[in-house]
């Protein structure tokens, strides 16, 4: 299994940049979270304060997780 960790480093007006780490699970056990690649998404919004997603013109909302 793998997790991704998305966290937001700047939140500007018209984007937002994030740092994109990766772990893996092996023989049970999570490796230590490695750095992957920096990310650029649309403005971000507060989604816990009344934010809507907005396809393609808002980030993805915080808190979620992705296993694959």
């Amino acid at each position: 299994m793998i997790e991704l960790q998305l966290k937001r480093i700047a939140k500007r007006p018209a984007y937002t940049i994030g740092r994109l780490s990766i772990r893996r699970r092996e023989h049970g056990v999570f490796t230590p979270w490695t750095y992957f690649r920096d990310t650029l998404e649309p403005h971000w919004v507060d989604f816990h304060h009344g934010g809507r997603k907005t396809k393609g013109k808002t980030a993805i909302p915080e808190g979620q997780k992705v296993k694959i």
